[in-house]
């Protein structure tokens, strides 16, 4: 089943006492009170018909209740609490049309407000230090969305089955991170990392990890689930940072370590096995997975 995430912070214009209804009831919900052209009508919108909205409203219902019908996991974020819930909503669920109070941000303070809304089934509140391993990875912005990125992370959640220690169960960035702390372990035939200088992974153009080795030189090293054949162009990137004093270190698929025009060619899946043996590594991946 498809993985959804819905944020109770955003396209909101509700009082308090409704978002604590729509908490507590164990619902997640949608507003779009506008109609097919934009407007605000003098009640609100309560259609279930896409066709009777526009624009990103539209898409957000087209997407409400393909949830509804199909079913599918969720993570709800709810404006005012810390951390979050996932639930499950069950195929063929009916979207029920609750009534709130409208808040102040469209100067309506006040007025009957029609929320679309689905009941999560097999809850679990997951706390704000819990919930930090999926922040990094979810949407940055919207209501309410597919979440593809995150795999099965929340079905794993929400059906209590233990997370599986594998490079393919680790969240987006968490390779990238994986590397960094591989490469504090001392392994013959790579630098030591010693300190990180910039943040790990997306920040940067051509290289996931930048930091300072052992030896007192740089570390400069991208991480790819490419096979080498497919990684090239990201080799020949790196080796515009070769110089005197910089370990270039390539993290991908590949058989065995190998070098190439003087970059270290590391297998990624190796990387991952020798760092899940370390007692440093055991540790980590017992929160970062």
């Amino acid at each position: 089943m498809d993985t959804y995430f819905a944020r109770h912070t955003e396209g909101f214009d509700v009082d308090d006492r409704t978002r604590e209804a729509i908490w507590k009831s164990r619902r997640i919900a949608i507003q779009f009170p506008r109609d097919k052209n934009g407007d605000l009508p003098e009640s609100d919108n309560s259609s279930l018909n896409p066709k009777d909205y526009s624009g990103y409203d539209r898409r957000v219902l087209e997407a409400f209740k393909e949830l509804s019908t199909k079913g599918g996991y969720v993570r709800a974020q709810y404006h005012g609490k810390p951390g979050f819930l996932a639930g499950w909503i069950k195929p063929d669920s009916a979207i029920r049309i609750v009534k709130g109070r409208w808040g102040n941000r469209e100067g309506l303070q006040g007025r009957v407000a029609k929320l679309k809304t689905l009941h999560l089934d097999k809850v679990r509140h997951i706390t704000a230090v819990e919930a930090l391993r999926l922040v990094a990875c979810q949407p940055r912005q919207g209501t309410f969305m597919k979440w593809r990125i995150v795999g099965q992370a929340i079905e794993r959640i929400v059906e209590g089955r233990a997370r599986g220690a594998s490079l393919e169960s680790l969240l987006p960035g968490g390779p990238e991170t994986m590397c960094s702390e591989f490469l504090r372990v001392r392994h013959t035939g790579l630098p030591q990392l010693a300190h990180l200088v910039m943040p790990v992974g997306r920040t940067m153009k051509d290289v996931d990890i930048y930091g300072l080795a052992t030896d007192g030189n740089r570390i400069l090293a991208p991480v790819t689930f490419y096979e080498l054949g497919r990684a090239r162009e990201k080799l020949e990137k790196l080796l515009n940072y070769k110089k005197k004093d910089c370990h270039l270190v390539l993290f991908c698929q590949t058989e065995q370590i190998t070098i190439k025009d003087g970059v270290k060619v590391f297998p990624l899946s190796r990387a991952f096995d020798e760092f899940a043996r370390t007692e440093s590594g055991k540790r980590w991946l017992k929160y970062a997975t």
